[in-house]
């Protein structure tokens, strides 16, 4: 078991570069695949560029539906949980897999709709105006039942010292001097972790010094798309001027000046001094400066939101990122090819 633990706490000892990259591209893709209508309307997502959907086809579970991954993350946890349960039982311990909610779904998927007029009108950016704040546990997740956990009674009959090592057992013992190369101190939650990962064949290939030239050019080009500043970003530098508000380069510019703000009160917030006699969290409303500020994030992401549909922000800026990843696809497609012969064999 334990050169088992070995060999994947080493596998999932960082999160590589490329698969930051394929996160990073799809998410940039998917928050320019929607255009925005005069009205407000979203229209038919647009294609993505052929490097955003090679690096999908990389993850395991990137291209089944919300239902099929929920179905697949269950699945995934009953195989964790399992042999989790087989390791504890070799290690001298009992343990119940915990079969409970692993996915999350939303009762309401409109939520969060940053490009609906009527829905910026009232939060803006969705910053200091989070319409998740009032949500309650049980409108958050969709027909869930609340969590127990099942080795609870097990820990609460157990004297302290069996308790602490039932709980190394699981979750492993860090020290100073660990590192993740070390036998065995994710415990057996780490190694079944490691056993269930749909992407570690992906992790321990572009870990590989064979593909670190490859690696490395991603994440240039991940760079570049997120601080190059377009044709379509200029004009709406522009159009954001001549609205009232100068000052701005980069489209995530006018956002980033309201979370900015917001994190520098909460920094200076008392935090030792807060009470509300029932343990919640503040209210941004309980206070005229972050009122005063919400008020004038819907005021700029209002005229934000105008902005990127009078200029075509977006479908622009698709089209230039569709242009910039069919060039990367081409000059790189022996070694992208080469990346994905490596991680079938190794799957």
């Amino acid at each position: 078991m334990n050169n088992q633990l070995t060999r994947n706490n080493v596998v999932r000892k960082v999160a590589t570069a490329i698969y930051l990259l394929a996160i990073t591209l799809i998410t940039g893709a998917c928050s320019n695949s929607a255009a925005v209508t005069d009205s407000g309307a979203e229209t038919t997502p647009a294609t993505q560029g052929p490097l955003t959907e090679f690096l999908t086809s990389l993850s395991g579970g990137a291209q089944l539906s919300q239902e099929e991954q929920a179905r697949h993350f269950d699945e995934r946890n009953r195989r964790q949980q399992d042999l989790i349960a087989q390791c504890m039982a070799e290690a001298g311990f009992e343990y119940i897999p915990n079969l409970g909610a692993t996915t999350v779904s939303f009762s309401d998927p409109n939520l969060w709709r940053p490009d609906d007029r009527d829905w910026v009108a009232q939060y803006g950016y969705g910053t200091v105006n989070d319409p998740y704040r009032n949500i309650g546990p049980n409108e958050l997740l969709a027909d869930e039942p609340p969590y127990t956990d099942p080795n609870a009674d097990l820990l609460a009959a157990m004297s302290e010292a069996e308790a602490t090592a039932w709980q190394q057992a699981l979750w492993g013992v860090l020290s100073q001097t660990d590192d993740d190369s070390g036998d065995g101190h994710t415990g057996c939650w780490g190694w079944a972790s490691a056993e269930t990962d749909d992407d570690a064949a992906l992790h321990a290939v572009t870990m590989s010094d064979e593909f670190a030239p490859l690696v490395e050019a991603l994440q240039r080009f991940s760079d570049v798309q997120w601080t190059e500043i377009t044709e379509a970003d200029r004009d709406w530098v522009n159009c954001m001027a001549d609205a009232g508000h100068p000052g701005f380069e980069h489209r995530y510019d006018a956002r980033n000046s309201i979370q900015t703000e917001q994190n520098e009160f909460w920094n200076n917030f008392d935090w030792e001094s807060w009470d509300d006699g029932i343990g919640g969290m503040p209210n941004p409303s309980d206070f005229p400066e972050l009122a005063e500020l919400g008020e004038r994030e819907i005021e700029l992401a209002l005229a934000d939101l105008d902005c990127r549909v009078t200029v075509d922000l977006q479908a622009r800026n698709l089209a230039h990122q569709i242009a910039a990843e069919t060039q990367f696809f081409n000059d790189h497609r022996a070694e992208l090819e080469a990346l994905r012969s490596a991680i079938e064999q190794a799957s």
